[in-house]
C-alpha cells in the first residue's frame, strides 16, 4: 500500500455535509456552467483535504478569467495547502505507477 503524504498542520477544515453530496453537487454545478458554484464548493472540498477537490479548485482559481469569465480568489494558506494536498496525490500516483510496473 502506498500512503500519501498528509497535508501541513492547520490546512484541514473539519466538513460538516458529506464529501460524496458536496463533491456531486460541485461536479453537477460545474457540468450546468454554474461555475461560482462550482468553485465554491470544490474550494469547501479541497479546505478540508479531498485532493481531486484542490485540484479543480486550483485550475478554476489560475484560469477565471480566461476560461470562466470571472475571478476567484484563494488566501495564500489556502492555496498552499491545496498545492500541498496535489504534491502527496501526485507522490501517490508516481508511486503507484513504480509498483504496478515494477520498477
Amino acid at each position: 500500500a502506498v500512503a500519501a503524504t498528509p497535508a501541513p498542520s492547520g490546512c484541514i477544515q473539519p466538513l460538516a455535509p458529506p464529501t460524496r453530496a458536496l463533491e456531486a453537487a460541485a461536479q453537477q454545478a460545474f457540468r450546468d456552467h454554474h461555475y461560482a458554484a462550482a468553485y465554491g464548493r470544490f474550494a469547501r472540498l479541497a479546505d478540508a483535504g479531498h485532493a481531486p477537490s484542490a485540484e479543480l479548485a486550483l485550475f478554476m482559481l489560475i484560469n477565471g478569467s480566461a476560461l470562466f469569465a470571472s475571478d476567484w480568489t484563494a488566501s495564500d494558506k489556502q492555496q498552499a495547502c491545496w498545492n500541498a494536498q496535489l504534491v502527496a496525490l501526485a507522490r501517490v500516483r508516481v508511486a503507484l505507477h513504480a509498483t504496478l510496473s515494477g520498477d
